[in-house]
């Protein structure tokens, strides 16, 4: 197995230590997680078919050190699962000269992501193509403090701003393409997650940010060796 495979699956949830603890289940189709940030703002699951664990269930509390074992280790590795009364209780991972050995979670200890079971109308579909990508990443770092972007649609051109306010502020005003427009009111999401989902996701050849006036943004990827899609619920503009 390609260490960096797997580094890129981690990457994905991770989105720079927002998401620690996961659950990875892995069988026939592959590996995959669902996962929810600590403070509930971004929600999503990830799954890759070209990673393959035995059957079953591995709870990972910290992310963080498993990525700091996995970066002693040469790219192409070996992962073998080690049980105690048939339950998944390590994981020892080895290159030619080294190995090591992380220790699982107790699946209790690790969050639970609730399950969106009625998806709202997405009303807007922008494109988020590459140049999208690295001017909306590049705003986000002009404008370190900005915590929030917002969209902006008046059912024939849409806008992404981060920065945007009804007073006057320093912001940066990104015209962006749709697939699908229709008019809505400024709706806000955090900045800090967009920035990382896309940063985790730039090696994609294109991918869709649907908007819903509801109040709900969905975010997937064409992506060749994974299927992602992550979900940021609006942030309440203060009065």
């Amino acid at each position: 197995m390609k260490k960096s495979l797997l580094e890129r699956f981690i990457s994905k949830y991770n989105l720079a230590g927002a998401v620690d603890g996961v659950t990875w289940t892995a069988d026939a189709t592959g590996l995959s997680t669902e996962f929810v940030s600590d403070d509930k703002h971004v929600i999503g699951k990830i799954k890759t078919p070209n990673i393959k664990f035995d059957d079953g269930k591995y709870s990972i509390y910290e992310t963080k050190a498993f990525r700091s074992l996995l970066g002693v280790l040469d790219d192409e590795i070996a992962v073998s699962v080690n049980l105690t009364n048939n339950k998944p209780r390590s994981l020892s991972i080895k290159d030619d000269s080294t190995k090591v050995a992380f220790v699982l979670a107790d699946p209790a200890n690790i969050p639970g992501v609730a399950t969106l079971k009625q998806l709202p109308t997405f009303e807007n579909v922008i494109t988020l193509d590459k140049t999208f990508v690295d001017r909306f990443i590049k705003s986000t770092g002009a404008l370190v403090d900005v915590e929030t972007f917002t969209v902006l649609s008046d059912g024939k051109k849409a806008e992404i701003v981060v920065g945007y306010d009804n007073n006057n502020t320093n912001r940066v005003t990104l015209s962006v393409t749709g697939t699908q427009l229709q008019k809505c009111d400024p709706i806000d999401f955090h900045a800090r997650y967009m920035k990382e989902i896309l940063m985790a996701n730039r090696e994609a050849t294109s991918g869709k940010f649907e908007v819903a006036n509801a109040g709900l943004a969905r975010i997937t990827f064409e992506i060749e060796d994974f299927e992602v899609v992550y979900y940021l619920p609006v942030v309440k503009r203060e009065n």
